[in-house]
C-alpha cells in the first residue's frame, strides 16, 4: 500500500516536447513547490537535479525519469523510500507527475561522491576504508533485509555516496521491492555486480544484494581494474580474514554464499574488521573524493 499521493506539477516548459522524448528541465525552473538549482547527474533512465523547496528552503534531490520508463518504476521507488527510515537512505519527500507524463521522485538532498567515480579518479582504496564502508552497508542491509524485508536489487559503487568522514548513503532504489511472503520478479540489474541468478531473471532475494555488495567492495579494492575484478582476484594487501569474508559474499552459487539465516553478518564483520585492523574507526585515514 502506497503511503503518499502523486502530486501533479505544472510547467509551461513541457508543452512542445518531441513525442517519445523527455525534455531537459531548465535550471531555475519551478516545478510544483520546488525550483531546480543545478544538474547533478544523468543516468541510463533518469536525470538528477538539485533543487529547493520554494517555501521551506529545504535542499532536495529531483530525480526525473525518462518518458520510456514505465510509471511502475518511479512509483515503486517512491513507495519503497516512503517506507524505509534509515540515516543512510535519502528521506522521501514527494512524487511529482509532470505535464509531459514523466515522473519526478523528490528526496532530501544528500551531498557525497559516488564511490565508482572516486575509484576511477584515484585508483584502489585503502582496505581499512573499504572495511568501514562494508560495515556501514551491512548495518543498512540488515535493516532492509531482516527488519523490512526489502531488497535493493542494484547495489553498485555508483549507488553508494560517500563523504570525507567515511559516512555513506545508498541511492538508486528504482528496482527495489518489498516482500509480503514471496519475492517478486526482478526488474533490472547491473551486469558487473549482479549475481548469475539475478541475470537469469530469478525473483529478487537478499542474497543478491549481498553478492552485489561484495563485488562492489572488491571493485574498490581493485581500483576499478575490471579484469582483476571480474576474475574475483582480491589484492595481496587485503588482510586474509577480510579476503575470506569477501570471497564468501561473492560465491557464484547462492547456496554457498553468506546469508542472514546463517549468522548476523553485521556483527560477524565488526569482529573480523577489528581482527584485521585492531581498531573500529578510520580516524586519520584520508578518503579522496
Amino acid at each position: 500500500m502506497c503511503l503518499f499521493l502523486v502530486t501533479k506539477a505544472h510547467s509551461s516548459d513541457f508543452n512542445n516536447r518531441e513525442k517519445g522524448k523527455t525534455m531537459d528541465i531548465i535550471i531555475g525552473q519551478e516545478i510544483g513547490e520546488y525550483r531546480t538549482e543545478s544538474l547533478v547527474a544523468r543516468g541510463t533512465n533518469s536525470t538528477i537535479y538539485r533543487g529547493t523547496h520554494l517555501l521551506m528552503g529545504e535542499e532536495v534531490c529531483l530525480k526525473r525519469y525518462d518518458l520510456d520508463i514505465k510509471p511502475a518504476i518511479p512509483i515503486g521507488e517512491a513507495d519503497v523510500l516512503s517506507r524505509l527510515q534509515h540515516t543512510e537512505i535519502p528521506k522521501f519527500r514527494n512524487l511529482l507527475s509532470l505535464k509531459d507524463d514523466s515522473y519526478v521522485v523528490v528526496t532530501h538532498f544528500v551531498s557525497g561522491s559516488p564511490l565508482g567515480q572516486a575509484v576511477q579518479k584515484h585508483g584502489n582504496m585503502d582496505p581499512e576504508i573499504v572495511a568501514s564502508f562494508l560495515e556501514r552497508m551491512l548495518h543498512l542491509l540488515r535493516y532492509m533485509h531482516v527488519d523490512q524485508r526489502c531488497v535493493h536489487g542494484d547495489i553498485k559503487p555508483e549507488h553508494i555516496l560517500a563523504r570525507t568522514d567515511h559516512s555513506i548513503t545508498l541511492v538508486g532504489f528504482g528496482v527495489a521491492e518489498f516482500s509480503s511472503g514471496n519475492w517478486e520478479k526482478n526488474r533490472g540489474w547491473t551486469d558487473l555486480f549482479a549475481p548469475p541468478e539475478q541475470v537469469e531473471g530469478r525473483p529478487l532475494v537478499p542474497q543478491m544484494d549481498l553478492y552485489a555488495l561484495g563485488m562492489s567492495m572488491v571493485y574498490l579494492l581493485c581500483g576499478g581494474n575490471e579484469e582483476q575484478f571480474k576474475n574475483g582476484e582480491i589484492p595481496d594487501e587485503v588482510p586474509d580474514p577480510m579476503g575470506r569474508f569477501l570471497s564468501r559474499l561473492v560465491m557464484k552459487d547462492p547456496a554457498k554464499r553468506l546469508n542472514w539465516t546463517q549468522m548476523d553478518l553485521f556483527k560477524e564483520w565488526v569482529e573480523i574488521r577489528f581482527e584485521c585492523f585492531k581498531r573500529s574507526t578510520t580516524e586519520g585515514k584520508l578518503l579522496f573524493l
